[in-house]
């Protein structure tokens, strides 16, 4: 149960993400730093483009990870809801 002295709750740790076939997660309209952990708490190595917000990612949202080693986040100061395909 959360809050026990000396038990821990965690994520699928990196190597978790290599064994099975999790989503690659989506980051699209997340800050840089949220982004970031998202994506490297996956395992990924993370190259960022621009600055602001992110308003693209390669490869996309719900891709399998098993084989994905690095992702590439596009970042924008000032995004519309056209940016997001919405």
């Amino acid at each position: 149960m959360a809050g026990e002295p000396g038990r821990r709750l965690s994520w699928p740790g990196a190597a978790q993400w290599r064994v099975f076939p999790w989503p690659l997660p989506d980051v699209v309209g997340q800050s840089l730093r949220r982004a970031l952990r998202d994506l490297q708490a996956a395992g990924l190595t993370v190259q960022v483009e621009g600055s602001g917000r992110v308003v693209g990612q390669t490869p996309a949202a719900g891709t399998p990870l098993t084989g994905i080693e690095a992702a590439t986040v596009k970042l924008r100061a000032a995004y519309t809801t056209a940016d997001l395909g919405q």
